[in-house]
């Protein structure tokens, strides 16, 4: 049963307050970007206290439970091991999305919670699987919004569209002949990303390695569009790519309108879609050993954070809208306040 929580987010914005996390210099491909990265500096580095997935993957094994909405994974690791919300599980069994970001305990046994990404593939009890990268944002769209299972079919169904008209278009300059099925998920990302080798280098760009920093702000003509940050940069270069390529579609896409961008508001501007992450409805999604995840939603903005002995040590957030229409039998978010 989940419980509701007084808010612990409300430290990350004394943080910014204090000095302890600050922002760098507002960043963007060209005046006729659509979006603007803004990284996200920490002065003073504790201690790391755990790994991410993606660094010990040999000693973490995942496997299907037989169950759609669980997983059990076991970590052989001496360390925790933090795996993302939005994490994807490939292996000869149905494809899944993590859905909650958990903490797993050292030489340990847990279940993970999930939902299928691949409808038309049948469940395989048992099964192995691996990390397969960050699911799109329309899916991880879908798992921050605690959607149900229909809802993220139907976001998934949206993205393998946005892959359909990347093939016709060709537009990462080489050939590709599509060869996925119309609902795996999966093998479009994996089959794409070896025509993309033009946006990374276009990717290359984004500073994501500041001396500090420890995630980022995406900001567009509507203001915020997400944030990202861990509580160490040897957890943020660790997935610090995945993270700016998962927003390439903003980053490198271009507005026919010019995008204005007011340096002296991008910091209250991001520092107010905090403040509403910190006062928003919290609930306690998951306790472990030494730590939790908790889930934070409003009619503006949702997110999550992870605490390991009592310390946020990976938090993320996304606008939402005060309106919302159905797109695909999901809630799309609409545009908010105009940013200028």
């Amino acid at each position: 049963m989940k419980a509701e929580l007084k808010t612990q987010f409300k430290g990350v914005v004394e943080e910014f307050e204090r000095g302890e996390l600050s922002f760098g210099a507002p960043w963007r491909m060209s005046k006729k970007a659509a979006s603007a990265v803004v990284p996200i500096i920490r002065q003073n580095q504790a201690k790391r206290g755990y790994v991410l997935l993606q660094e010990v993957q040999d000693k973490v094994l995942m496997k299907d439970m037989g169950q759609i909405n669980r997983a059990v994974i076991t970590n052989k690791s001496d360390s925790y091991v933090f795996v993302r919300k939005g994490s994807l599980l490939k292996g000869t069994t149905q494809e899944r999305g993590v859905t909650v970001g958990v903490v797993v305990p050292p030489n340990s046994i847990s279940e993970i919670e999930i939902q299928c990404v691949h409808a038309s593939k049948g469940i395989i009890s048992g099964s192995d699987y691996h990390y397969a990268g960050i699911a799109p944002r329309e899916v991880e769209g879908a798992f921050m919004s605690n959607a149900n299972q229909r809802e993220t079919w139907s976001a998934v169904e949206s993205s393998m569209k946005t892959y359909d008209r990347m093939v016709r278009n060709m537009q990462f300059g080489s050939r590709c002949v599509r060869t996925w099925r119309d609902d795996d998920l999966v093998a479009a990302m994996e089959q794409t990303a070896k025509f993309k080798d033009e946006v990374e280098r276009v990717l290359e760009k984004v500073p994501v390695d500041l001396d500090g920093q420890v995630g980022i702000a995406i900001i567009d003509a509507s203001g915020v569009a997400g944030v990202e940050f861990f509580d160490h940069p040897e957890s943020w270069r660790a997935f610090s790519r995945s993270v700016v390529r998962n927003y390439a579609e903003e980053l490198i896409g271009e507005k026919a309108e010019l995008f204005e961008l007011d340096d002296e508001k991008v910091e209250p501007t991001i520092m107010d879609f905090l403040e509403k992450l910190a006062e928003a409805r919290e609930v306690q999604t998951i306790t472990g050993d030494r730590s939790e995840t908790r889930l934070l939603e409003s009619p503006e903005v949702v997110g999550e954070y992870a605490l390991l002995n009592g310390r946020i040590i990976h938090a993320i957030g996304t606008r939402t809208a005060k309106e919302v229409v159905e797109h695909h039998g999901i809630k799309v978010p609409q545009r908010g306040t105009d940013y200028g």
